[in-house]
């Protein structure tokens, strides 16, 4: 039996690296392995669901963290592993992202002198300067421009220094593999996909009114090219195309953007058609997806720099059995074959999103349940979380003995 010690940033997120940190320290629990989180940030349900799972979690007190700026959590982080370093004896120490806890991996390194493994699943640097570009979005575009260049720069050399500190990396596609490649042992680099939670996915539920609509999940923000999807909607035929187009997503990360695309949809004259749906639990989450007609994948790399290694979104959406309809870019096309358990369309076309959607919409069900069983089958065969938990602990076990 492993003892493990996780240590996430915030856990009371459902999406991205906590997603996929969670469902693995719960596989890996239920193999008989335990499963220590740290974490700065929990909520009660997600305490609820680690603990039933039998995954001890260690995070400031709620009186605390509310109050507690960046500096003061990781702090507070620190004093967490001098507690648990005191109470607990681990085999390993597995890191989810080199920049939010790369200074308590180094530190707990030296707490517990046992080997740091790291997943990693987006570009960092260029993710977390995007984050601080949005929050500057309204400063003067040259300084935003500047800053984001010089901050990108920096933190890209602690990425690396950070990474070749760990004595495993392990990335979630080809396309973050080979970004950061050239500065890393190629001998200590893996490629593990994300993994897909294969329970949720096969529940059959069918609670809303109707299911005539199309789908999207995801921040809105403008790397996302929703108003591409608006535009290819608006363009489909009145008869044969969903009724309604859902947004899944938070609308208030990017004000200015939301209300960018609610005037389009208003010109649009689609005010009674495209819904935004602000943000689902997972629980729900994959409700929607199962009853959409498709499920859109919009991220552009053409005006924006692509961060996401493979957008759980994708995969979620395939395990859901609902068609799948995705832009090219990153590790999209590691999963998704086209014409055959998915679409892929050039992010630089929009013209080809509205050829797909409209082929789509005049294909007959039994082509469409082929492309649903065929993505389905991929996932349930090479991305349930069981098999994907199964790689982690071959790369534990080989660093340990």
């Amino acid at each position: 039996m492993l003892k493990l010690l996780f240590i996430v940033y915030d856990v009371s997120k459902e999406g991205g690296n906590s997603l996929q940190a969670l469902n693995l320290a719960v596989q890996i629990s239920s193999m008989g392995h335990k499963v220590i989180i740290i974490t700065t940030n929990i909520n009660n349900r997600m305490n609820r669901f680690l603990n039933k799972n039998k995954i001890r979690i260690y995070s400031p007190s709620k009186k605390n963290k509310e109050s507690l700026n960046p500096l003061m959590k990781q702090i507070e982080f620190i004093k967490i592993i001098n507690f648990v370093a005191s109470k607990e004896k681990v085999d390993l120490i597995q890191l989810f992202d080199p920049i939010s806890t790369g200074l308590l991996g180094l530190y707990s390194l030296i707490r517990f002198q046992k080997p740091i493994v790291i997943r990693l699943g987006t570009i960092f640097e260029k993710f977390y300067v995007g984050k601080m570009k949005n929050l500057l979005r309204k400063s003067n575009r040259k300084t935003i421009k500047k800053i984001g260049f010089i901050a990108e720069k920096i933190l890209k050399l602690f990425c690396i220094f950070v990474l070749i500190k760990c004595k495993s990396v392990i990335s979630n596609s080809s396309f973050i593999y080979n970004h950061y490649k050239p500065y890393i042992d190629e001998n200590k680099m893996y490629i593990i996909h994300n993994g897909v939670n294969i329970k949720k996915s096969s529940k059959n539920d069918n609670f809303l009114k109707h299911n005539d609509y199309a789908l999207y999940v995801g921040r809105i923000e403008p790397r996302k090219s929703i108003n591409n999807i608006i535009k290819a909607y608006s363009k489909l035929a009145l008869k044969t195309r969903p009724k309604e187009l859902y947004l899944i997503g938070d609308y208030n990360f990017d004000p200015d953007y939301t209300n960018i695309l609610k005037n389009l949809i208003e010109k649009l004259g689609l005010k009674e058609n495209i819904i935004f749906k602000g943000f689902v639990s997972q629980n729900y989450l994959y409700k929607y997806y199962k009853n959409s007609r498709y499920t859109i994948f919009s991220s552009n790399d053409r005006f924006f720099p692509m961060t996401e290694g493979l957008p759980n979104v994708v995969l979620e959406a395939m395990a859901s059995g609902t068609v799948i309809v995705a832009s090219d870019v990153a590790g999209v096309s590691e999963v998704i074959k086209n014409g055959e358990n998915g679409f892929l369309y050039s992010s630089k076309s929009i013209s080809e999103l509205i050829e797909i959607l409209y082929r789509l919409d005049q294909a007959p069900n039994n082509y469409l349940d082929i492309i649903k069983n065929n993505a389905k089958n991929f996932i349930l065969n090479n991305l349930s979380f069981r098999k994907i938990s199964r790689k982690y602990l071959e790369i534990y076990n080989n660093l340990i003995n």
